[in-house]
């Protein structure tokens, strides 16, 4: 016979017994210790039973979603799950997406099941790191006309997550281009012959940078210059301003103005006159000159037409001697003046005028539509003019001249004045250099 504190032990250490056997899964749900004629006493159930070990499913990276898979538990147990960056709960649900602080950390599951009757059973995955997100992109493209001159742009399309930020290079021929670091290119004479491509590049923490490129442009062309319009000729009075100008197509265009004188055999280059446009103050000596300009680029050449340039001379700024100057209806042209010494302190100064007719209702000769002066000391004395008949060329040859004081003589000027066709035009009056 067993004491009545023995039989309390045993059916204790009976109940214990039969808990373990449920807890390790090795006895039923209930189990039953006798001892003698003590009675049946009830098993403890303390278990939710899980079959395997949780998992996660997906690739641990910023911004990827992963997804718990619970295994197999018995059925009626209900589930929980928890989601631990680096040991602290970073989530719950059946899924979880990293962000950029968890790059480089540990992820797990955690999966509690609850069952009533049973004691809660708590089942960990294996950990994962995670690693940096990736974007997802398309290729970038390029609209434009590949030829020097124009405007490329770029545009990336779209990027998934969006970039904190982008940035941009373009490349001819895989060199990258000097500062061209935006969304478009301005090509210039340097991509002539080369394709162009551009890279964009996307940046955002907790991701792989990543890089597109585009496809290749066609082979960038350079047209050649072609002048639209043409500098025009101008007809003014010295010391005023000159001013001709070109229009012309073409990219990466220079200028170079050109001067062809009444005693120049060929063009010469204008020192500095390198854009479209030509002005300056118009000279005497600067009547019946030409003007053109030179457009060049590095696909060819294109020269303008001529603009001449007429100037009537001033009795400040007066013809040096043999220059060739427009009347009304005369090229004339005067000779350097001579002295010839009358005594008593007067000389006869003189010169020749050739005048060729440019067409038109005149005279035979030019002699009857000259009147010429000669200023003296700076008093206008009266000239007179003697027809020689005409030279070979048909121009005629008019001796003029004055007579004047000595002492004004050199240093003076001619005025001429021709009345040719004045009813139409009127008369002109120009002024040539005098004795030296």
């Amino acid at each position: 016979m067993l004491s009545s504190r023995a039989r309390v032990r045993a059916r204790l250490v009976a109940a214990l017994t039969a808990a373990t056997l449920v807890t390790s899964g090795l006895a039923a749900t209930s189990a039953t210790a006798t001892v003698g004629a003590t009675p049946t006493v009830a098993a403890v159930q303390v278990v939710a039973a899980s079959k395997s070990t949780p998992s996660i499913s997906g690739t641990a990276k910023v911004g990827n979603r992963l997804k718990a898979k619970s295994g197999s538990w018995t059925s009626g147990t209900r589930l929980t799950y928890v989601w631990k960056v680096a040991g602290s709960k970073a989530g719950t649900g059946k899924y979880f997406t990293p962000k950029a602080k968890h790059q480089g950390k540990k992820v797990q599951l955690v999966v509690t099941g609850k069952r009533p009757g049973h004691a809660k059973v708590v089942r960990k995955s294996a950990k994962k790191t995670v690693a940096a997100g990736t974007f997802a992109t398309v290729t970038p493209k390029i609209f434009g006309s590949a030829k020097v001159g124009s405007t490329l742009k770029v545009t990336r399309g779209t990027w998934k997550p969006a970039p904190s930020s982008y940035s941009y290079r373009w490349y001819a021929d895989g060199r990258a281009i000097s500062g061209a670091t935006g969304t478009s290119f301005k090509l210039t004479a340097a991509q002539r012959g080369d394709k162009l491509t551009v890279r964009v590049t996307g940046k955002r923490a907790g991701y792989t940078t990543k890089t597109r490129v585009s496809a290749k442009t066609s082979t960038v062309t350079m047209a050649a210059p072609r002048i639209t319009s043409q500098p025009q000729g101008d007809y003014l009075l010295a010391g005023q301003t000159v001013r001709f100008s070109v229009g012309a197509t073409g990219s990466n265009l220079s200028y170079q103005w050109q001067r062809r004188g009444q005693s120049d055999d060929s063009w010469r280059n204008l020192t500095g006159r390198t854009s479209s446009t030509l002005s300056f103050t118009a000279r005497s000596v600067d009547t019946l000159a030409e003007y053109r300009v030179v457009v060049r680029n590095a696909a060819g050449t294109a020269t303008s037409a001529e603009a001449m340039l007429l100037v009537d001379s001033v009795e400040a700024e007066p013809y040096p001697a043999d220059t060739i100057y427009l009347g009304n209806y005369w090229l004339q042209v005067v000779t350097p003046t001579e002295r010839e010494d009358l005594g008593g302190g007067f000389s006869e100064v003189y010169a020749l005028v050739s005048a060729c007719s440019t067409g038109g209702d005149t005279s035979e000769t030019p002699y009857w539509d000259l009147y010429s002066e000669y200023r003296a000391g700076g008093v206008w004395y009266d000239g007179e003019e003697y027809d020689l008949g005409a030279d070979a060329d048909g121009c005629g040859q008019v001796l003029i001249d004055a007579v004047v004081p000595t002492a004004g003589a050199r240093g003076g000027i001619w005025s001429i004045t021709d009345i040719s066709g004045s009813s139409e035009y009127g008369f002109t009056t120009q002024y040539i250099d005098g004795l030296n």
